[in-house]
């Protein structure tokens, strides 16, 4: 049996600040979000104009968790809210798509 490993790496900018749940009934998790707008630039006008923002919820758990904590703790304003960062690791398998009010995802 074979098996395909993909990873991924999320770059945006933090769009909270990482919440941590410490160890008790469950395992520590620590989630965050993390925002990306493309931007391009239009030729006839010369500026620059936004296109389509995406947003990816990144948790981490267990020791890894705990450790990230420590160094959110040791260094908060690192981790400030819109901050540039960049993740890597597995998708979910059952991702979600965000819909605004207009119905449109």
């Amino acid at each position: 049996m074979t098996a395909i490993k993909t990873t991924n790496i999320v770059e945006g900018n933090l769009a909270q600040e990482p919440k941590y749940f410490p160890k008790g009934q469950y395992v520590a998790r620590i989630v965050f979000r993390i925002m990306h707008t493309d931007r391009k630039l239009n030729p006839q006008t010369n500026q620059w104009e936004d296109g389509r923002t995406t947003a990816v919820d990144v948790n981490f758990y267990g020791l890894a968790a705990e450790r990230y904590a420590q160094t959110i703790q040791q260094q908060a304003d690192v981790f400030a809210k819109g901050t540039a960062v960049v993740a890597w690791g597995e998708l979910s398998d059952r991702p979600n798509t965000w819909i605004d009010r207009d119905g449109t995802p």
